[in-house]
């Protein structure tokens, strides 16, 4: 055994400083440690983190909102290219022990599904739908500003529907339905 662990010893001592030479762990652990973002009032809990470093300029960087940035991703790429793919769930099972009793994973029944292969829609078809519904909800008196609450499974409709919610300047309050009662009042 005392042989071993000399050799042990023997091979961590000649290849450490060939670890640090080829790896730079010192590099990595700057990067760790390095400040990205800071609040703009340290004193305000509530106050928004910004960047303390440039990042690369990207061309949806110069964007001054979502709504902006969307205006811009509809020049960028082509109305006919894959946006957003979905799935739809075409059987679901649940799940059986070996005794044939349904499998519970923190009281809830754990279910299977198999689902279709993905179904893509176009930058062009996404766009349309946020564009319709946007009208549709300025005609019906949505405003800026005004609080729209959300309880929706996440989904390619829900995506679009946040889209629509940030094109006229709405609130989103969203809404899980894994929220209590309480939680959800509050919400």
């Amino acid at each position: 055994m005392i042989i071993f662990k000399s050799v042990v010893q023997f091979y961590t001592y000649i290849s450490l400083p060939i670890y640090y030479i080829t790896q730079s762990p010192r590099k990595t652990l700057d990067k760790c440690v390095f400040k990205r973002a800071q609040q703009l009032d340290p004193s305000d809990p509530h106050s928004p983190w910004v960047r303390t470093q440039e990042t690369r300029h990207h061309v949806l960087a110069s964007s001054g909102s979502l709504s902006e940035a969307s205006k811009m991703m509809r020049r960028l790429y082509p109305l006919d290219s894959p946006c957003i793919g979905y799935r739809k769930v075409l059987e679901e099972q649940v799940c059986t022990d070996s005794e044939g009793n349904a499998v519970r994973l923190d009281g809830k029944v754990l279910r299977k599904f198999r689902l279709s292969p993905y179904v893509w829609m176009t930058y062009g078809e996404v766009y349309d739908k946020i564009d319709s519904i946007s009208r549709g909800m300025v005609s019906n008196g949505f405003q800026r500003k005004d609080k729209i609450v959300i309880l929706s499974e996440t989904s390619a409709d829900n995506l679009i529907f946040l889209q629509v919610c940030m094109n006229i300047g709405a609130v989103i309050v969203t809404v899980f339905a894994t929220l209590g009662d309480e939680a959800a009042y509050m919400a």
